[in-house]
């Protein structure tokens, strides 16, 4: 049901042990399995990503009519956009979910024949991992295009803030009137999908638009005119799509628990070391600088042994509140583990870095934690600070390099921020 195809087998420790035995691998130069496909309802080729990794085209040539789909160990913005500019339809990371071999490798009923959704819909529900819910709807539209080809519609997707974007994918024969759109749009928000457009409109300006829900929520809507009879086919997109959306819901749940610390809600040190990585190219490319301040709560443990753990929790959580106050949206907040913390200051050299540090220390120096408990619990923190390019060009040199500075002004006197040297 599956070849997976890589340049170098380093990458299969990765796959679960189940799904091993369900996996051919074979270098590019070898990978002759066309007939194999070919015995297959579906065939999907997956590329392990990297610089030399051939355009889509390439792999579509040699297995014609495939999915053909990148994969890395971890996921990047940066990676994923690569992969669709050299043509590939989708972009994995693991961890895979815990079934995808699994069910890839069920036996479904033949789809009808010359059906593009229905040939296609497992595919899109299983491997959909796109973070991006509009592409995902484009990708269906695209199943449908036979059954759609010379209908009017559109695709209309609600914002984290529950409002209608202005970005919406539509055909090319689509034209309707603003006005009667946005009053068919209201109408699906107030449950009355059927809605004909705007009163005293003629029969043949007569809208109907169909929900997509998500979760049970309203997550958008598809709109065709009425006359046009096209009403069955994006209901059958609608029943497509909300499986795909929840799949969506669940990989972008899972990537946020992946990066999260779970008692602050801060950022974890795996998304800090992902988050450096990309910034640190993004510098290197566009001549930037960043900077990281390691934080250290300076006798935390006589928190612990004062007030008791739930106090100490209580008290972190409070503390990581003030960082996030303290610091712009393109930053980023990490708890790095136990008492430590590090805030990443993107476009900003050591020196403004240091005088940030300084604004942070002198700030929880001045604040009274639990309070409202009747705690009084009086701070100070230790800060080491280190920057790209000027004291490394590596996560792990600069990590190190901050991390050393923090024990230097720890060492010293405590409640103190201390710039990296060359020499750390």
């Amino acid at each position: 049901m599956i070849l997976v195809l890589f340049h170098n087998r380093a990458i299969e420790e990765h796959l679960p042990s189940a799904a091993r035995p369900n996996v051919l691998l074979h270098p590019i130069a070898q990978a002759d399995s066309l007939g194999e496909l070919q015995r297959r309802r579906i065939g999907v080729v997956l590329c392990e990503w990297g610089d030399a990794t051939p355009p889509a085209a390439v792999l579509s040539r040699r297995f014609p009519g495939t999915f053909v789909a990148t994969l890395a160990p971890v996921f990047s913005h940066s990676i994923a956009a690569a992969s669709r500019a050299k043509g590939y339809a989708e972009h994995f990371f693991f961890p895979l979910p815990d079934n995808f071999f699994q069910e890839l490798d069920q036996d479904p009923p033949p789809p009808p024949p010359g059906d593009p959704l229905a040939q296609g819909a497992r595919l899109l529900r299983l491997l959909a991992n796109s973070r991006d819910y509009a592409d995902v709807c484009r990708y269906a539209a695209e199943l449908m295009q036979d059954r759609l080809a010379g209908v009017g519609w559109s695709l209309h997707l609600l914002d984290k803030d529950q409002r209608w974007s202005t970005r919406f994918i539509s055909s090319p024969s689509w034209q309707v009137d603003a006005n009667r759109l946005r009053f068919c749009l209201k109408q699906v928000e107030l449950g009355n999908p059927s809605s004909s457009g705007l009163p005293g409109a003629l029969p043949e300006e007569d809208l109907k638009c169909i929900p997509l829900v998500r979760g049970g929520l309203l997550a958008g809507a598809l709109c065709c005119r009425q006359q046009d009879g096209a009403s069955g086919t994006l209901e059958d997109l609608a029943a497509f799509l909300e499986p795909a959306f929840h799949h969506i819901d669940v990989l972008l749940e899972k990537e946020r628990l992946s990066f999260t610390d779970t008692l602050t809600s801060l950022y974890n040190a795996q998304y800090l070391r992902q988050f450096l990585i990309n910034e640190i190219r993004r510098c290197a490319r566009y001549h930037k600088q960043v900077s990281i301040l390691f934080i250290d709560i300076d006798w935390f443990k006589q928190v612990n042994d004062n007030h008791g753990h739930v106090a100490g929790s209580d008290t972190l959580v409070e503390i990581s509140r003030r960082f996030s106050s303290m610091v712009r949206d393109s930053d980023v907040v990490v708890r790095y583990g136990g008492d430590e913390f590090v805030i990443v200051v993107t476009e900003t050299a050591p020196a403004g870095a240091e005088a940030i540090a300084e604004r942070v220390r002198s700030s929880i120096e001045a604040h009274v934690f639990g309070r409202p408990e009747g705690r009084n619990i009086c701070l100070t923190v230790s800060i080491g600070v280190a920057g790209y390019p000027d004291h490394g060009s590596s996560v792990e040199e600069l990590i190190r390099k901050a991390d050393s500075a923090m024990y230097q002004a720890k060492s010293l006197q405590k409640n103190n921020v201390n710039v990296a040297n060359q020499a750390n």
